[in-house]
């Protein structure tokens, strides 16, 4: 509130209206000169090279932002084209074809919640159980990377380091996305656009052996019938010759029909965001800048085949961001202020029921019936209820100054730079009601209900056991402190850029330091030819969930039967456990970066190559304790987990008048213990034996089983002609890979100890898996604009865009760690069609 009144009281100290064609407010002119004072000069073209190749970082144009396919128009599905990225094995499934949450992104060989998003730079990453994305959870709500869904209108640079990353930056592990919105335009005007997709545009590929994925189906996870609208609106105010505001609405929606017993209905997700911005300009070397935005995500889902199951998942939240920016020459200057509140809630049904169907109990009769692993036929049950709602909320308040003073010479040219950034986070887990899972039915034609009629139908059944989940409200806050000191020195040819960073968090109390070097050798003198290395270590975030969950009360198991066909009293039961969780001494998750590589100028552009090997310790997983003389076992997170990660990526990319061209070729291989902070690790299973491929191995050396592409190939374009057409090819080559596929949960290795109960030899058995491969699939996909002037200042733009342009058949790559195999395709050929309206 104070940044906003400041920002209000010095945007009216200036009167004069600006005058201009649309321009940024950053690029100011001088005042009007007399027509006969204007010197006019023939056309030149100017070139530029980049000052500093650090082949860390890569960045799209911003004019070729919006020209390439957007799909749901969020920053995320911008990232496929950007090297040391790899989507899920999820990613554009038929399954799940009717979503738009944004996907999750693994950056060199990272978690998808170990990269860090920045939005205009406040963190936009979630700490709110960001690796748990299954939305049908009963003790907890699904959570995702990213706090709020960015959608590409409002951006005017995409950034994405995959290494070399500058001491600037830290909570991180994977790579970084830097997103930086759109300032004000100079004079007034404005956009507005309507896209549209749904499933009758879209081609869906089926498996002739198993059930079709558009119809015929009652799993509620596969979506054949969908439909989606995108709209957004831009508005540029000019308030002085100095200030101006950005105002943007967008909305995208997607309604979801999938199969209900023997129909269908209607699932919902909605994304929307109200985004304010603003700049005043002090002088000519100095402005401040003032961002808001509310920004809610919504779904709305049912649970398969289960009556009165509807429930509603909320997410995102506000944001409001102040900045003073102040470059003269070589001192720049920077004080931020940010505050944010984002939630993952649920809002559902107290109880879940699994009746026996009974004729008062009858919708359980529509579903086929089901066999047992015996081959008996199970008795059909009549499912109704859900989980209980459950608000979970982050408030985060962050102020930080970063200072390049300038440069002095000492033994060459130093540029130093430091900066200082405190974070308070606050969490809360509120479960507002007790919540309950009745579960074993009892046929019972004699019960007397006794006067429940909640649980209990008189002459018919009765439920005898339940899971009764307390309601809880738990809060807690993170303080988390930083600085850093970077100097960037250059002579002769050489140039090292080191820095140190120091962080420090009162969850996990951990001093960590984090070196960031990068040394770099101008092979030829003129910086078309340059060797570059670095270390560096990067520290994770500390993950709010995991403080939540130490305050949550524990789940318990209820039973009660019946006397003299009376039903009784539910009573505290011995079967089970009482699960809590405990985190105590646990140090903070790093990876160590080790880094070679060369920058070539080449046909106007700049080719890199380069080698990059992270190291990952100290990952956070869980082991399960020992039961307590109270009954209850605690989950403690340890420090067990770890992974590694080596790759070879070459890119080179050029713009030059109305065209952009990238190029990127990647190869990784990967490997991790676990996959998830929620994943079962004792350090004593990382040295268990397993059998892959036919060969006995520590299980900690099990290849990764997503994100685990070992070569993609990029090539994106885009071009303007005739002042009208714009076309945008993307084309994607994924080599074929290998997953991992259990095949005997009993492997015998051999015997080992007699038994001193029974005299005999045990047998030691473990786990056995092999290697399925994936075939290799090219993808094209295309974004075509036709622009047509309605006059001075008036445009009109119809856009198509066509995904998987070729329908090729590609099968969706899946974990193979359940013994599952793939079940659906990737999507065939898609249409995305759209109009737009800007003046």
């Amino acid at each position: 509130m104070l940044a906003a009144l400041v920002f209000a009281a010095l945007s009216a100290l200036s009167v004069q209206a600006a005058q201009s064609d649309g321009q940024s407010l950053s690029q100011r002119t001088s005042p009007a000169l007399d027509e006969e004072e204007v010197l006019v000069f023939e056309d030149v073209e100017v070139r530029a090279r980049r000052q500093e190749q650090d082949s860390g970082s890569t960045q799209i144009p911003p004019p070729f932002i919006e020209k390439l396919p957007q799909g749901h128009g969020d920053v995320t599905d911008l990232l496929r084209i950007f090297p040391s990225v790899q989507f899920s094995e999820s990613y554009r499934s038929a399954a799940t074809a009717g979503e738009i949450a944004p996907a999750e992104v693994s950056i060199s060989g990272g978690k998808p919640y170990q990269n860090l998003f920045l939005l205009d730079g406040m963190s936009n990453s979630s700490l709110l159980d960001p690796g748990q994305g299954n939305a049908y959870l009963a003790a907890d709500v699904s959570g995702h990377a990213q706090k709020f869904f960015v959608d590409t209108s409002i951006v005017e640079s995409l950034r994405v380091y995959d290494s070399n990353v500058p001491a600037s930056y830290d909570n991180f592990m994977g790579g970084i996305v830097e997103v930086k919105t759109k300032n004000p335009g100079l004079s007034f005007g404005g956009d507005i656009s309507y896209r549209t997709t749904r499933s009758s545009w879209t081609h869906f590929f089926t498996d002739d052996t198993k059930p079709a994925a558009t119809g015929g189906t009652a799993n509620v996870d596969l979506q054949p019938r969908f439909e989606k609208h995108h709209f957004s609106t831009t508005l540029n105010v000019p308030v002085t010759e100095d200030t101006g505001l950005l105002v943007n609405y967008k909305r995208l929606e997607s309604s979801i029909p999938v199969k209900y017993f023997s129909g269908w209905k209607k699932q919902e997700r909605k994304s929307e965001t109200f985004f304010l911005k603003g700049v005043h300009y002090l002088d000519d070397s100095s402005h401040l800048e003032f961002s808001g935005a509310y920004a809610p995500y919504t779904a709305r889902h049912f649970t398969k085949n289960t009556r009165n199951s509807y429930f509603t998942v909320e997410g995102g939240g506000y944001f409001a961001a102040a900045a003073y920016h102040r470059a003269r020459d070589d001192n720049q200057l920077k004080f931020q202020a940010n505050y944010s509140y984002s939630e993952n809630s649920r809002n559902a049904p107290t109880d879940f029921k699994a009746w026996l169907a009974s004729p008062n109990k009858p919708w359980g009769f529509e579903l086929p019936l089901a066999t047992d692993a015996s081959g008996k036929l199970r008795q059909p049950l009549s499912n109704e209820g859900g989980w209980g709602s459950i608000d979970k909320q982050e408030e985060a308040v962050s102020v930080s100054l970063d200072h390049t003073p300038g440069r002095f010479e000492m033994l060459g040219i130093h540029r130093l730079s430091y900066g200082l950034r405190y974070s308070h986070i606050t969490g809360r887990f509120h479960r507002l009601t007790d919540a309950a899972t009745y579960q074993d039915a009892v046929w019972a034609p004699e019960v007397n209900c006794n006067g429940d009629v909640a649980t209990c139908v008189d002459s018919e059944q009765y439920f005898s056991r339940r899971t009764l989940t307390p309601a809880s409200d738990v809060s807690a806050a993170i303080n988390d402190y930083s600085a850093y000191l970077e100097d960037d020195w250059s002579a002769w040819r050489l140039r090292l850029r080191f820095g140190l960073r120091g962080s420090y968090d009162d969850f996990q109390q951990n001093l960590n330091v984090s070196p960031r070097t990068l040394l770099q050798y101008d092979l030829f003198g003129n910086r078309r030819t340059v060797l570059s290395s670095g270390y560096n270590r990067y520290y994770s975030a500390a993950l709010l969930a995991n403080k939540l969950r130490e305050g949550r009360r524990p789940s318990s198991i209820e039973k009660r039967g019946t006397h003299q066909n009376i039903l009784q009293d539910w009573e505290a039961s011995t079967d089970g456990t009482k699960v809590s969780y405990s985190f105590e001494d646990l140090k903070t998750p790093y990876s160590d970066e080790y880094m070679v590589g060369i920058d070539q100028a080449f046909m106007g552009g700049y080719l890199n190559l380069k080698y990059l090997e992270r190291q990952s310790r100290n990952e956070f997983a869980r082991h399960r304790g020992d039961a307590q003389a109270d009954g209850i076992v605690y989950w403690r997170l340890n420090n067990n987990g770890k992974s590694e990660f080596r790759s070879v990526q070459i890119k080179w990319d050029r713009s030059w008048r109305r065209h952009y061209l990238l190029f990127n070729a990647f190869w990784q291989e990967s490997k991790t213990s676990n996959d998830s902070y929620d994943k079962t690790f004792d350090l004593e299973d990382l040295d268990t034996q397993v059998i892959f491929a036919g060969k006995l191995i520590p299980l900690a050396q099990m290849p990764k089983d997503n994100f685990n592409r070992p070569v993609i190939v990029n090539l994106a374009y885009t071009g303007r002609f005739f002042d009208r057409l714009s076309i945008s090819p993307v084309v994607k080559y994924r080599g074929s890979y290998r997953q991992i596929q259990i095949t005997d949960r009993d492997y015998f290795l051999g015997f080992g100890a007699f038994d001193p109960i029974t005299g005999e030899q045990t047998k030691i058995t473990t786990n056995a898996y092999e290697v399925v491969k994936q075939d290799a699939a090219v993808t094209l996909d295309c974004a075509l604009a036709w622009t047509q002037s309605l006059g001075r200042s008036h445009q009109v733009t119809f856009t198509l865009e066509v995904f998987n342009v070729l329908n090729a058949r590609h099968q969706e790559g899946k974990s193979y760690t359940t013994g599952e195999t793939p079940d659906s395709y990737e999507l065939g050929r898609q249409f995305w069609a759209g109009v737009g309206y800007s003046f």
